[in-house]
């Protein structure tokens, strides 16, 4: 998934965004019923200590949930925090994923089409 995911590397953030696929028989998952988006958070060690870690770990589910509704069906969502990350607030976080949303697809954010401001 990293490999074939569309990446955009930021200030703050490495996104890579990608379809689902059944490992199975290689569709994508779009295609089915039950597929949703998934969300992969990775903040490691350099960025700060456990509190620091969990802090952005906590932002960044936290826009996921907010912004989910407005992401397509089987995309897989992965957000590496870079160490300059670890002094962001929550708006500045949201902020900066949508942007890095939006680059790697087509369309509006995914707050925007969520019809969250």
């Amino acid at each position: 998934m990293l490999k074939t995911g569309k990446r955009r590397v930021l200030d703050h953030f490495v996104v890579v965004v990608a379809r689902q696929t059944n490992s199975e028989t290689g569709r994508s998952a779009a295609d089915e019923t039950h597929s949703g988006v998934r969300l992969g958070v990775t903040v490691s060690k350099r960025v700060g200590n456990s509190v620091v870690r969990n802090r952005l770990k906590r932002l960044i589910r936290e826009w996921f949930r907010r912004a989910r509704v407005g992401l397509p069906n089987g995309s897989e969502i992965v957000v590496i925090a870079r160490d300059t990350a670890r002094g962001l607030s929550g708006s500045e976080a949201a902020n900066v994923l949508d942007r890095a949303i939006c680059g790697t697809r087509v369309g509006a954010g995914p707050r925007a089409a969520a019809g969250i401001q």
